[in-house]
């Protein structure tokens, strides 16, 4: 039975891998803004919080095997909140706290504009953000937590890729959501708190830089995975196509000047490319 204490259309799916306590509060933050939240555990050690999400009512608990990755839980979500009879499915990160209200000032921008597939969060952090006067912002890619998605998009457009075992999956389904005819909203003006890698803001010369700290595992599938998306999207979004290899620079000039392990990271950089050229995709390297 359906426990509807919140948004009574929405359902939400959350992640888990090897979660500390400091999750709880992010999950909470969920909870009584939908009517239903699937965790799904990845977890390849054993948590102390399994056990009390899954005695919850409103909470769905599964535990999977092994650490299948991002792009299985996503799927495994779409499904159960499909069977389940939801329009709606927030995404969110297992370290992304939402403010009271999220989701209906997420919702409620379905019935402003045709053809939308996703509505999603302003990620930049408040501190940072710059004024502006427009509301929403039409974008062509978002990061998955604090998104809400379309299920009717989600028939359409097809499966979050499963291949990629984790980072871009979201990208890639963002630009497949925009060539299946559908727009995907930011609201400016709404944040989330939410833990990006190991983020610090570095200013240099004048300059603000990011480095995220990922770990070089990351870096392998970050490499392997923004290639392989780069490579099917370059012609229908050549914006972000340039946009993104402008990143993957900066990305690498943040780890050279800002990072630790900094020749391994660099090998794991080019192990990715090794791999994207051999068309090797699923999960290579255990995170």
């Amino acid at each position: 039975m359906q426990s509807f204490i919140g948004n009574f259309e929405v359902a939400a799916v959350i992640p888990l891998f090897n979660p500390t306590d400091d999750c709880l509060s992010c999950i909470e933050s969920v909870l009584t803004q939908v009517s239903k939240t699937y965790v799904i555990d990845n977890s390849t050690e054993e948590n102390r919080i399994a056990k009390s999400l899954s005695s919850r009512t409103e909470i769905y608990y599964l535990k999977l095997p092994s650490n299948q990755g991002v792009g299985v839980v996503l799927n495994l979500g779409c499904k159960l909140a499909t069977q389940d009879g939801y329009k709606y499915l927030l995404t969110m990160d297992q370290d992304t706290q939402l403010e009271d209200g999220t989701v209906t000032r997420l919702l409620e921008q379905f019935t402003g504009e045709e053809n939308i597939g996703m509505v999603t969060v302003n990620h930049t952090p408040q501190q940072e953000y710059k004024e502006t006067s427009e509301l929403i912002t039409f974008i062509d890619f978002t990061m998955t937590t604090g998104n809400l998605l379309s299920l009717s998009a989600f028939r359409v457009a097809g499966s979050f890729r499963e291949d990629y075992f984790i980072d871009y999956i979201d990208h890639e389904y963002c630009l497949r959501l925009r060539k299946s005819g559908y727009k995907i909203v930011k609201i400016n003006n709404l944040f989330v708190r939410h833990n990006l890698g190991s983020r610090k803001v570095i200013r240099l010369l004048g300059i603000n830089f990011f480095p995220t700290f990922h770990s070089p595992a990351r870096l392998y599938y970050r490499t392997r995975n923004r290639l392989f998306v780069n490579n099917d999207y370059k012609r229908i979004f050549p914006g972000y196509y340039h946009g993104d290899k402008r990143r993957f620079v900066r990305e690498i000039l943040e780890i050279l000047f800002f990072e630790p392990q900094k020749l391994f990271k660099l090998y794991m950089i080019l192990a990715g490319f090794i791999d994207y050229k051999k068309k090797l995709s699923g999960k290579q390297i255990d995170i």
